[in-house]
């Protein structure tokens, strides 16, 4: 059975979190330094079968009330078993009172955020401290950077929930 937790990564797993946003495609890279500054505020959710960790998402301030998911990843062996909806579901439900953005080119997870009532936002429309924000905070490593303009970011698409 499937358990949710923030903040209960640990400091090796973080390691494996950082890889698998370096390896993963529909992924941006997260630092282990960014992931554990996350970890230490509670804002990486863990989904853990069996004590074994099987997913992740992490949340994030942006700027003011604007904040982020992002980082959702289910480990292959435990895919098909909606742990990815759950994870967004707690980490959207944690984030109740705020405005949220999240990027994604995953269908699954489009079904998920349009059932939550997100609505696709075109990229020149998020507010633009808001993406000057997010850019030096969040993409301010070189692979992010490379991530997002290359193959691996075409399909991005952009939901928000005011």
């Amino acid at each position: 059975m499937a358990k949710f937790y923030f903040n209960t990564v640990q400091p090796f797993e973080v390691n494996l979190v950082s890889r698998t946003t370096l390896s993963e495609p529909r992924l941006a890279y997260r630092p282990p330094a960014l992931l554990r500054r996350s970890q230490a505020a509670g804002r990486l959710l863990a989904c853990r079968v069996n004590q074994s960790l099987a997913g992740w998402a992490e949340i994030y301030p942006i700027r003011g009330r604007d904040w982020g998911i992002s980082t959702i990843y289910v480990r292959p062996q435990w895919r098909r078993h909606g742990l990815g909806g759950r994870l967004i579901k707690l980490a959207d439900k944690k984030l109740h009172s705020r405005r949220v953005f999240i990027a994604t080119s995953h269908p699954t997870i489009v079904k998920v955020l349009l059932g939550l009532r997100y609505s696709p936002i075109d990229f020149w429309h998020v507010p633009k401290l808001t993406l000057v924000s997010l850019i030096v905070s969040r993409y301010y490593h070189p692979v992010s950077w490379l991530k997002l303009f290359t193959s691996a970011g075409s399909g991005l698409k952009f939901y928000v929930r005011p």
